[in-house]
């Protein structure tokens, strides 16, 4: 957690925030595990998880 923390850290000085888009993502498996994203420069919107019948 503290390396992560350290790369977010140096990222967000580094990035263009009106420009760029970072996404961090901690993937688990999917059926157990919510993921948790961290977004930097431009605003993200989760998708919602939901079962598609086709």
């Amino acid at each position: 957690r503290k390396r992560h923390a350290e790369l977010i850290a140096l990222l967000d000085g580094i990035i263009h925030h009106k420009n760029d888009h970072v996404i961090s993502m901690d993937i688990g498996p999917a059926d157990t595990v919510r993921p948790r994203v961290v977004s930097l420069g431009k605003e993200f919107q989760a998708v919602a998880r939901e079962a598609v019948i086709v």
